[in-house]
């Protein structure tokens, strides 16, 4: 178990070991999968623990974005403001990401490395 802190953000990192490395956003986007993401944790202040659990499927995973933490945690010099609004918690911004799979990418640069 690790301490829940606001904001936690989580991270999944595509390489070779990831179940993700070979899928491309089209076939992503084809797929009938279904990813879950579960957390437990404990609270800092009590010990009380925290177990939380939400999943996405193949149409809800946005190749080239990230949540929009800004949205949803305001910092004002010393103090923290956070929103809990459906409307904010679900912002995000699109970013230049690739749209290529893991192990395209790693081909290309292999190509252009020699090796």
């Amino acid at each position: 178990q690790i301490p829940l802190l606001w904001p936690t953000i989580v991270s999944h990192k595509i390489d070779k070991a990831s179940p993700l490395y070979r899928m491309s956003p089209k076939q992503i986007e084809a797929s009938k999968m279904e990813i879950i993401v579960t957390m437990s944790g404990f609270r800092s202040e009590t010990g009380g623990s925290i177990d939380s659990m939400t999943s996405y499927t193949s149409k809800e995973i946005m190749w080239g974005a990230r949540f929009c933490h800004e949205s949803v945690l305001d910092r004002r010099g010393s103090v923290n403001i956070a929103s809990f609004s459906q409307e904010d918690i679900d912002k995000y911004v699109r970013d230049n990401t690739v749209r290529l799979s893991g192990e395209e990418i790693d081909i290309i640069k292999q190509e252009v490395s020699g090796d």
